[in-house]
């Protein structure tokens, strides 16, 4: 959607610096001028549709400094915000932020500016979304249009610091505020704490009955919003998970998994809380079978079966994982292809199959250094029971071993010895 152009984020960033020392009465010093000379270079890196876009971004930062802009009531403007929106949302951003440009004095300001804000946050510039979004706050001085919810939110990508620092203002009197402000407040003194902190608990439980508070009004009808609402939920358990109460985390999971009709990844992230016991692996069991489509729930249950020597089911969940439709990463793809080797050796499966099994993982991702491990283990395995059929022949002081030696050694589960020796070795492999 944006432009991975250097030199684009380069100007973007310089343009925003500009439009500040114009704002602290700067525009004209000597460092000011040193940045505009610098500008000149990205600029001829740009091409024709980043500089359209960038001119428009210039025209539209000098529009919200304008002393005097025309006053209209929320319905102003309201079908070409509409047009503009679909635009927006069918990736025709630079259409929108044009239709909008044209029709600016005949629109509401404050929506406005939340447009525009909405706009680049689309395109990834929250700092710009944030000049935009700040204005527009500015404008709704009766906050008839709660915009500062959104402008919270983008704050707290841009700075986080400033975005704890309003979310105190507003928890400071939670029940004279929106209550899905309170939400974004909540979410933002929760995203600093520190949970190496001694403290950490009492933090995240001051928190939680906060959190609990907005829910109930939601429920009670202040909004009606299902991602809100949603949004609420998850938090609520978060917080209660971080303060030790699982049990209400796990209630407050199963009523978001009620609302958004058993999605599967909303009972992996409810699996969280207790796994690796019962309730926790029951819902990582339900993830995979409904269909989860991302990775981990398939490791952290690989993993489980390989500490209890369950091969057959770790090996089972790795083919699962292994058939999603694209892996998050080579890592995962790297971590799936290693377990099942283990769990193959464990079953017995051939020398040759295990080897490629780790190999696959080795290539996939070379910085893991756990498959190239695991695969030192269990050569060094192999070596120790070829030595032990070696030893077992001397000591029978057998010319030609028995029909029946041969035939119970080329079957790893068949020999106990040569069983345990694989077993001893897959318990030193780090899954």
């Amino acid at each position: 959607m944006y432009s991975p152009n250097g030199h684009y984020r380069h100007y973007i960033r310089d343009t925003l610096q500009l439009f500040a020392f114009l704002d602290e009465g700067k525009f004209n010093s000597d460092e000011a001028e040193r940045l505009r000379d610098a500008m000149e270079e990205p600029w001829l890196q740009l091409d024709k549709t980043e500089k359209t876009r960038l001119r428009g971004l210039v025209e539209d930062l000098n529009y919200i400094r304008e002393e005097r802009r025309p006053t209209f009531p929320a319905e102003a403007g309201r079908s070409i915000l509409k047009f503009a929106s679909e635009l927006r949302d069918v990736g025709h951003i630079d259409e929108a932020l044009k239709v909008v440009r044209t029709f600016q004095a005949e629109t509401c300001q404050p929506i406005l500016s939340y447009f525009r804000g909405r706009a680049w946050l689309a395109l990834g510039e929250n700092d710009v979304a944030l000049e935009f979004l700040k204005d527009a706050i500015k404008l709704d001085k009766d906050d008839q249009f709660r915009l500062l919810d959104m402008y919270m939110q983008v704050l707290r990508m841009v700075d986080l610091k400033a975005a704890v620092a309003l979310a105190d203002k507003v928890l400071s009197a939670p029940d004279t505020q929106p209550a899905s402000r309170v939400a974004f407040a909540v979410e933002a003194k929760q995203a600093v704490i520190d949970e190496a902190s001694p403290d950490a608990l009492a933090q995240f439980a001051s928190l939680v009955p906060v959190a609990q508070d907005v829910l109930d009004r939601m429920r009670d009808g202040e909004t009606t919003l299902p991602l809100i609402v949603s949004m609420t939920t998850a938090l609520l358990a978060h917080l209660a998970e971080r303060s030790g109460d699982k049990e209400q985390a796990y209630k407050a999971m199963t009523t978001l998994i009620e609302a958004e009709n058993n999605n599967p990844i909303l009972y992996a992230l409810r699996g969280n809380i207790f796994f690796p016991a019962e309730r926790g692996v029951t819902d990582y069991l339900t993830a995979v079978r409904t269909g989860v489509k991302v990775a981990w729930p398939y490791l952290r249950l690989a993993d489980y079966y390989l500490k209890q020597e369950n091969h057959a089911e770790s090996a089972k969940v790795c083919g699962q994982g292994l058939q999603l439709n694209g892996l998050p990463s080579k890592s995962t793809g790297s971590e799936l292809f290693n377990m099942l080797a283990i769990s193959k050796a464990g079953l017995g499966s051939p020398q040759w199959e295990i080897e490629e099994l780790f190999q696959i993982a080795i290539k996939l991702d070379p910085n893991n250094e756990r498959p190239a491990r695991n695969l030192r283990t269990y050569h060094e395995a192999l070596k120790k029971m070829e030595a032990a059929v070696r030893g077992t022949i001397v000591a029978e002081n057998w010319e030609q071993p028995p029909e029946e030696f041969l035939r119970a050694i080329e079957n790893l589960e068949s020999s106990r010895e040569r069983r345990q020796i694989v077993q001893s070795a897959l318990s030193s492999m780090a899954a």
